[in-house]
């Protein structure tokens, strides 16, 4: 990871920001967009990430065990994943 990335993350979680469950940058210098998952409900990915074709589903899913999301909701996330992976 190049220094001025690293920097920017560390400025970014002291600032409270979280992080993108696929790739862990900050949300202070990173635009993001969602997976819906249910109808209202997204989990927020950055847009460099959303942009790939294909998502790390075990990065995102250990991202969001780690933030402390209940694991009815974690399940519906994979499927959103799979489904956009497959889809």
């Amino acid at each position: 990871m190049g220094l001025l990335k690293r920097l920017r993350n560390n400025l970014g979680y002291r600032a409270g920001y979280g992080t993108c469950p696929h790739c862990g940058d900050s949300w202070a210098w990173k635009p993001y967009g969602d997976i819906s998952y249910a109808a209202g409900c997204g989990v927020m990915i950055c847009q460099e990430c959303l942009q790939l074709p294909q998502l790390d589903m075990g990065r995102i899913i250990t991202g969001l065990v780690n933030y402390g999301w209940p694991p009815d909701k974690v399940c519906l996330v994979k499927q959103a994943i799979e489904a956009r992976n497959h889809g």
